[in-house]
C-alpha cells in the first residue's frame, strides 16, 4: 500500500502542476490529468500453435489474471478512481504519435518475448513514437512513463521492463518503476492478493 499511494501521489501530483499550467485563466478549475494506458495482449486461452500450424497471433498461454489485457484494464480503473482522464488502448491500435502527447501519463504494458519487449511494442517506438524523437524538441521530457510486462520467468520480465525503459529514457520521459507479473510467483492461492499488490503498487 505504501508503493501505491508512493506513485500514484507523485505521478499524479506532477500531472496536475504540468496540467494547472496548460491554461490561461489561472482561477479555472484545473484539468484532469490524462493517461494513456497501451497494451499487446494476445488471447489469454490461445495455445502455441503446432510447427505445421499456421501462426496467426504472438502469444503464450497464460491465465487471465497475468494477461496483459486484464492487468491494464486494472491499472486504468484504479488510475480513473484516483481522478485521472484514462485513454486505454491496444498498443497496434494507436496510428498517432498526438495520442501520446496529449496525455500527462504514459503506461506501456508488454508480453516479455526471448527477453525483451514484445513485436508490437517495440513497433510503437520504431515507428508511431518516431516522429516525436526526431521532430519535437523536448522529445517526452515532460512526461511520466512507466511499463509493466508479462512473463514466464521474473528475471526474463526485468530484462523486458529494462528495455521500455530504455527506449522511454531515449525518448527522455520521466521513468517509474515498472511491474513484472510472472507465472512463477502468482500461484493459485495468492494470485488475487499478488494482483492487487501488483497492479495498484506498479511495484
Amino acid at each position: 500500500m505504501i508503493y501505491r499511494s508512493l506513485l500514484l501521489s507523485v505521478m499524479l501530483i506532477a500531472a496536475s502542476v504540468n496540467s494547472c499550467g496548460k491554461g490561461q485563466d489561472t482561477v479555472a478549475k484545473p484539468e484532469r490529468p490524462k493517461a494513456i494506458v497501451l497494451y499487446s495482449s494476445g488471447d489469454p486461452e490461445a495455445v502455441v500453435p503446432a510447427l505445421n500450424m499456421t501462426v496467426d497471433v504472438v502469444t503464450s498461454p497464460t491465465p487471465k489474471l497475468v494477461n496483459t489485457e486484464f492487468v491494464a484494464r486494472c491499472i486504468a480503473q484504479a488510475l480513473e478512481d484516483s481522478n485521472v482522464s484514462v485513454v486505454l488502448k491496444r498498443t497496434e491500435d494507436l496510428k498517432s504519435p498526438r495520442e501520446v502527447l496529449a496525455a500527462d501519463i504514459i503506461v506501456i504494458g508488454s508480453s516479455t518475448h526471448f527477453w525483451n519487449m514484445d513485436w508490437q511494442t517495440k513497433r510503437l517506438f520504431d515507428e508511431v513514437l518516431y516522429p516525436i524523437y526526431v521532430h519535437r524538441k523536448q522529445k517526452l521530457k515532460d512526461k511520466m512513463a512507466t511499463c509493466f510486462t508479462t512473463s514466464e520467468i521474473e528475471p526474463s520480465g526485468r530484462q523486458c521492463l529494462e528495455s521500455i525503459n530504455r527506449a522511454f529514457g531515449d525518448f527522455g520521459a520521466q521513468v517509474f518503476p515498472g511491474l513484472v507479473l510472472s507465472l512463477i510467483h502468482i500461484s493459485e492461492p495468492t494470485r488475487p492478493l499478488y494482483i492487487s499488490y501488483a497492479v495498484f503498487c506498479l511495484k
